[in-house]
């Protein structure tokens, strides 16, 4: 029983800290929020991002309201989050990222199935389907990981989300953010279309997420 409480009393300590970060990122960045769905609902769901920066999951998991952030996780890259102590710290322990292998990928560590395991629990899951980050505001060919999300499990919205200026508070090769004013779009819920293929629909996929850009 003692485990137990000390268990309870550790993942309350780490969700206030988490909530704690998250308003500290929207006071510190001016985060503004702009959506055309619900952000409360309960329902599980991918919320899939441009990618510009390591601080783009900080961005848009501190725009979801505080509910919906407690059942939400990322799709963290192992080759980065797992690099050092600290940093698989504050990964696995105050935001409870899912970790995925980007190399030497087989039957035993699928991001896809990782992913779907996290969805099935009932969290959402916030992922970077462009694979890297990219150097400016235009969004990169996507690649299949979100379309084997879809086709396995049709039944779950797909969220197109736009990253407002991350690059700008977090450019590669600097450590400490800047204090740039950052906003995140999100889109309406797209789904799998019948006799759609892989590259038909990461092409509908992108132009969602421009969407997001312009709105």
């Amino acid at each position: 029983m003692y485990s137990q409480n000390k268990t309870i009393s550790r993942i309350s300590s780490e969700h206030s800290l988490a909530n704690m970060i998250a308003l500290v990122v929207r006071k510190a960045f001016g985060l503004t929020v702009s959506s055309k769905l619900s952000l409360s609902s309960g329902a599980p769901r991918v919320y899939f991002s441009n990618h510009t920066s390591h601080i783009d999951f900080l961005l848009v998991w501190s725009a979801l309201p505080k509910e919906t952030r407690e059942s939400t996780v990322a799709a963290a890259a192992a080759d980065y989050w797992c690099k050092n102590k600290v940093r698989h710290w504050v990964a696995s322990r105050i935001f409870d990222s899912v970790f995925i292998e980007r190399t030497n990928i087989g039957r035993c560590n699928n991001p896809v199935a990782a992913i779907i395991n996290e969805l099935d629990s009932g969290r959402s899951v916030i992922i970077f389907p462009e694979g890297g980050r990219t150097e400016g505001p235009d969004v990169a060919e996507l690649k299949s990981g979100l379309y084997h999300i879809a086709r396995k499990r049709p039944e779950y919205e797909l969220v197109p989300v736009y990253v407002h200026n991350a690059n700008r508070v977090l450019p590669k090769g600097v450590s400490l953010p800047l204090p740039v004013m950052c906003s995140v779009t999100f889109g309406e819920p797209i789904h799998l279309l019948e006799d759609e293929d892989k590259r038909q629909f990461g092409r509908r996929a992108r132009v969602e997420i421009e969407k997001c850009r312009v709105a």
